[in-house]
């Protein structure tokens, strides 16, 4: 039986005005080396690591204003960093934030062959209200 069509992707109900959710997948290398998968990434323009446990995500857009940001690992045996914080966010003046990901409270990269799956929640409208 064929696959029905589905169209899940054109309505999502939300109490913020030109709600934008990103999602992002991003292949970690050698010494945390981040390799962005651009068909699983639309809205991503680019990531590179900064420091130690710290990445600059660059979006295709500006946005009003950054709603909210996970991330998790596809990582056998466990992630070796699992937390995420958001150390800046420059995505109205730049189209940009810097993410860390931590180990225990310390930046840490992660391991070489874990996948990070990023998810990023943005406003895209000057409405006062959401």
């Amino acid at each position: 039986m064929p696959n029905p069509r589905r169209y899940t992707f054109q309505f999502f109900n939300s109490y913020i005005p030109e709600f934008t959710a990103i999602y992002a997948k991003v292949a970690i290398g050698v010494a945390g080396a981040p390799t962005l998968n651009a068909l699983a990434s639309m809205g991503v323009a680019s990531i590179s690591r900064a420091a130690e446990g710290q990445y600059l995500v660059t979006l295709n857009n500006k946005y009003n204003r950054l709603v909210y940001v996970s991330a998790c690992f596809v990582a056998p045996g466990g992630a070796t960093a699992p937390d995420i914080s958001v150390e800046t966010d420059s995505v109205l003046s730049a189209g940009t934030l810097v993410i860390n990901t931590l180990s225990g409270g310390t930046n840490t990269d992660p391991a070489n062959g874990e996948t990070m799956l990023l998810q990023i929640h943005l406003k895209n409208s000057s409405v006062a209200a959401g």
